[in-house]
């Protein structure tokens, strides 16, 4: 699930003491809370350039967004050059690319990691990154239970990004009926062969 508290009550209530065992959350939420901070910090570091250098660095805006051991090589130039005009940037994505590693297990999968993540962001003293943190210390225990057992709700987003398409595709649809006939026809492994 992800970190609503709204969740997190329903299967408090609902499982009792075996919440704390089964509450996953899963890394692309913690990744999106991070990427949300980045962000934050990096339009807070715009505001203080000049007019010119923003416009070039607003058409860049995505490479913050990006998972650092997969950058391509040619914006590697943008990253370097970013990174000496726009410090808290590049403070707040290198902590973030920290903990996508501790996540994907490029660093021990433990307390310890996080606990040491946790000072550094502390350091950092950028707000917007304070808070997430403070966000994912909350939750850390569902984490770790998604980074031990490999769980990922990213089947259940696949299901729903495709029902939202049908909709988008289709520009609305007369009433809810046929919509959800749209639905069964295109996720609900239908045989539709004739025997003749």
């Amino acid at each position: 699930m992800d970190m609503s508290s709204a969740y997190i009550k329903a299967a408090n209530e609902f499982f009792g003491i075996r919440a704390q065992k089964i509450i996953s959350i899963d890394h692309f939420h913690v990744a999106k809370l991070l990427i949300k901070a980045v962000d934050e910090i990096r339009k807070s570091d715009i505001k203080k350039l000049p007019r010119l250098e923003r416009l070039k660095i607003h058409r860049n805006r995505y490479v913050w967004f990006r998972n650092g051991r997969n950058l391509p090589e040619h914006l590697q130039p943008d990253i370097e050059y970013q990174r000496d005009i726009m410090q808290d940037t590049a403070i707040a994505w290198t902590l973030k690319e920290k903990a996508r590693d501790i996540l994907h297990g490029y660093e021990p999968k433990t307390i310890t990691s996080w606990t040491h993540w946790f000072r550094l962001v502390k350091e950092s003293a950028l707000r917007p990154l304070i808070a997430a943190a403070d966000t994912i210390k909350k939750n850390l225990k569902g984490i770790m239970v998604a980074i031990t057992t490999g769980t990922s709700n990213a089947k259940a987003e696949a299901i729903n990004k495709t029902i939202k398409n049908l909709a988008r595709i289709s520009h609305g649809y007369r009433n809810k009926e046929r919509y959800k006939n749209m639905i069964y026809l295109r996720l609900g492994k239908l045989d539709m062969c004739l025997d003749h």
